[in-house]
């Protein structure tokens, strides 16, 4: 018996020591890791940044397996494709689908520029990654959407993406429960971002209201953490930053992962105990956040952003992952334009990325307009000798994605620049679009880069053709005060208000041109028309083609023209004049009564009358008082 006793004591102390240890153990493991990216945009291989080489799946896969410690959850905020020549077989591989998984993401969402695709590129792309993932037995991250009402989006290409959405198994939100912690993640799109996705033909619901009827659903479920991956963004007004008043409005949500506006949070925004989190565009920086539990929620330990930089040795494995997908690259989309991705088209000697001017967003106006005369080149190409005079070629900044590096510049350079869109033929890249404005309405354009762009990100208009002055000093809306067109021999001649003028852009900017008179409350009168005066319904029966019938792509036009600085080898240097300032557009700040007078728009007139009017009403007042003042007078 006592025998018994003895050995029933030690097996207690035993007992008691493995539970100490255990609650230790559970202590130490208390804290949650949140690994996460955003706005990927396809950058799955290494590029020149600065004069460094950075960036790439490889390296990204690197940080995260150095940094996968703990409780470890791997989040990533939308807008994965789009961006580089992998998003050029979208389709037929889904390559940035398939590398979400290799890399082990537990989860994303949706971006805007998955739509850029359309739905049913968008379908295949999804389909294409089960099946390549059954294939290859890749674990796929999940899709999370909790604001597409896909019961109100009975179209026949929604019904198709909805099946593939549903068969690559999205869902609104997940739980994933990982060494005890139950996290419910969900993901949504922004006001914003679903404005930036034309193509898309689903609706979407409140924002904030999908995320507080979520968040109510993952509550019941007992979750211990609720993370938002939200495709809305911040920016430095309080009052449009989408996702500091999602935190606002929905305070249960403990942490947000803050894509779209391609913003890098060097420490979270904090509204009450939710943390927001950015690590910026193209897979650059690895974000971490680290939180451990206090009280009912939770609080940052500590938060970093890791950047994938050249001194990142790269995974091997994820790297020839990545080189697999060149071959599909080359031999179903390069060679149909007769490039090959490393091809050295020139070099560049100008550092576009450091004389950026303030009122540039993406680009300095060199680049701007060396890009703009690249459209009138391309089109001369095209229709050879039955080319038509263009006026203007215009270049809005929010489609371009970045600027030429020092040195060689390969075909990959410019095709990186210029990657966005799907032309009607299903392949990546905006095709060319022939459109015809007034002389009054080349006013609006100018209108647009002088008064909007301020005010609007993605505005600022670069031009070749022609040009356009304004003064900022004027009332907006109104700032615009010569707008002109080049002859051949480089002389101006002002345009004609009534005549009608040929303008090319690519075919997300010609539709959002058409869009100028709704969002201006027809204020600036734009609507683009064909070569006989009629309004433009279908802008793809405008889309430029060459000889063979392919459609002019932006960005193989661009290609093209760098092309010839380079010559034959390739080894020919950009012209130097795209270093200087530009004299297509002209701004000032002068407050010289004849200049804020002189040529004025339909608003100054709107406000004269406005004026005029109060003055009526201001003496039919006056007048009236002293009429009832000089009859009661009488009286007495």
């Amino acid at each position: 018996m006592k025998k018994y006793n003895k050995f029933f004591c030690l097996l207690m102390s035993f007992v008691l020591l493995f539970s100490l240890t255990c609650t230790v153990m559970a202590a130490d493991s208390d804290s949650v890791n949140i690994l996460f990216t955003h706005d990927f945009h396809s950058h799955m291989d290494q590029w020149t940044e600065n004069g460094s080489v950075i960036g790439g799946a490889a390296r990204l896969k690197t940080l995260i397996d150095k940094n996968t410690v703990g409780t470890t959850f791997l989040l990533d905020g939308g807008d994965f494709s789009m961006g580089t020549l992998y998003q050029a077989v979208f389709e037929t591989q889904a390559s940035e689908l398939l590398m979400l998984g290799y890399l082990g993401f537990d989860a994303t969402t949706i971006g805007n520029h998955e739509f850029d695709y359309r739905s049913e590129g968008f379908a295949n792309m999804l389909n294409t990654a089960v099946e390549k993932a059954g294939e290859k037995e890749v674990d796929l991250p999940e899709l999370l959407s909790a604001n597409i009402d896909w019961d109100s989006s009975t179209d026949e290409s929604s019904r198709i993406l909805h099946e593939a959405y549903k068969n690559f198994g999205g869902k609104e939100y997940t739980i994933i429960e990982r060494d005890g912690v139950k996290m419910g993640i969900f993901g949504i799109m922004g006001i914003d971002s679903q404005a930036c996705a034309p193509l898309a033909t689903v609706t979407f619901t409140d924002y904030v209201q999908a995320a507080k009827d979520t968040v109510a659903e993952l509550q019941a479920e007992n979750v211990d953490m609720i993370v938002c991956l939200s495709h809305s963004g911040t920016w430095d007004d309080p009052e449009k930053s989408e996702d500091e008043i999602l935190a606002q409005a929905v305070p249960e949500i403990d942490v947000i992962i803050s894509a779209h506006t391609h913003t890098r949070l060097d420490k979270p925004i904090v509204h009450g105990n939710t943390y927001i989190v950015s690590c910026g565009e193209y897979g650059k920086y690895l974000g971490q956040i680290v939180l451990e539990p206090d009280g009912d929620r939770w609080k940052m330990e500590s938060y970093d952003l890791h950047a994938t930089s050249s001194d990142v040795e790269q995974n091997n494995e994820i790297q020839s992952i990545v080189d697999a997908y060149k071959p599909f690259i080359a031999e179903d989309y390069l060679s149909l334009y007769g490039l090959t991705a490393d091809q050295v088209l020139c070099t560049n000697n100008i550092d576009f990325a450091s004389t950026q001017l303030p009122d540039s967003e993406a680009v300095n106006w060199g680049m701007g307009d060396l890009m703009a005369d690249s459209i009138i080149h391309a089109v001369k190409e095209a229709e050879g000798e039955n080319y038509e005079d263009i006026a203007m070629a215009i270049v809005p900044s929010g489609i371009v994605r970045g600027v030429l590096p020092i040195g060689d510049v390969t075909a990959s350079d410019a095709f990186n620049i210029l990657s966005l869109g799907i032309g009607e033929d299903g392949l990546t890249g905006y095709p060319l679009v022939s459109i015809y404005l007034t002389g009054a309405e080349l006013i609006s354009v100018a209108e647009v880069d002088a008064s909007v762009s301020g005010l609007m990100g993605g505005t600022k208009l670069y031009v070749s053709g022609g040009g356009w002055s304004y003064n900022n000093s004027r009332l907006i809306l109104n700032r615009a005060t010569d707008v002109w067109t080049y002859g051949d021999d480089g002389s101006t001649e002002v345009i004609q208000k009534d005549k009608l003028y040929r303008v090319v852009a690519d075919l997300y900017s010609s539709q959002m041109l058409g869009a100028v008179k709704s969002k201006s409350f027809g204020l600036l009168t734009l609507e683009p028309k064909d070569a006989d005066g009629n309004p433009i319904t279908d802008y793809a029966a405008h889309i430029i083609h060459d000889k063979n019938g392919n459609e002019v792509k932006q960005w193989v036009g661009f290609a093209s023209f760098l092309q010839t600085f380079g010559g034959d080898d390739g080894t020919g240097a950009v012209d130097a004049k795209y270093e200087m300032p530009s004299s297509n557009i002209i701004s000032s700040e002068s407050r010289n009564p004849v200049e804020l007078l002189r040529n004025p728009g339909k608003i100054f007139w709107l406000l004269c009358g406005v004026i005029l009017l109060l003055l009526a009403i201001i003496s039919a007042i006056v007048l009236t008082v002293r009429y009832i003042v000089k009859k009661k007078r009488k009286k007495i």
